[in-house]
């Protein structure tokens, strides 16, 4: 019996041990967006289509260990992105060409914890997501 209590236990430290490591990785940050598209149904001119939920083929990474965000983009393009806190005020901002890089890193070293949302324009288009900082 004592052989067997001292497996579970020694079984729960290794299962903390594995979900403290998990909880220090960058986790990923899905931003969507809506994007209406003209379409022809016979009458004159275009009309608006249903939107659609588009999202970015962007990776972006909350690395919490070191307070940041990195964002990581092969196709040149260049982004605007705002970060908002809980109340709706606009706490960062910046613009970001990838035209010459393929990884940038924004700091959140100033923010305190709580829930972000993140929202990036590019092309035309608005996304917005959601992260945390703890």
């Amino acid at each position: 019996m004592k052989t067997t209590v001292k497996f579970f236990v020694i079984l729960f430290a290794l299962v903390m041990q594995v979900s403290n490591v998990r909880a220090d990785e960058p986790t990923p940050v899905v931003v969507q967006g809506t994007r209406t598209v003209p379409t022809t149904s016979g009458n004159v001119g275009p009309r608006r289509g249903r939107a659609q939920v588009v999202t970015l083929d962007m990776d972006i990474m909350l690395d919490l260990e070191n307070r940041c965000l990195n964002f990581y983009d092969t196709e040149g393009r260049t982004i605007t992105y705002y970060i908002y806190d809980e109340d709706d005020f606009e706490v960062a901002s910046g613009t970001i060409s990838f035209a010459t890089v393929e990884e940038a890193t924004v700091s959140l070293s100033g923010l305190a914890d709580g829930i972000y949302t993140l929202s990036i324009e590019c092309d035309g288009t608005t996304y917005e997501g959601e992260f945390g900082i703890e």
